[in-house]
């Protein structure tokens, strides 16, 4: 039962990250690369602001 367990699992993050990629796609198409190259370095230099104060 537990392999069963496992495999659900697997399942379900497939699910969600091909979710995830979907919204990004839309996202790209509705608002436009450029909004979307600038979300991406907003993330990464708060990422990285977060990891320098650690």
């Amino acid at each position: 039962m537990n392999d069963l367990d496992t495999v659900f699992a697997a399942g379900q993050a497939v699910a969600a990250v091909h979710t995830a990629v979907d919204q990004v796609i839309n996202a790209a198409l509705f608002y436009g690369p450029g909004a979307l190259a600038l979300t991406a370095t907003i993330a990464a230099f708060r990422v990285c602001a977060w990891a320098a104060d650690r």
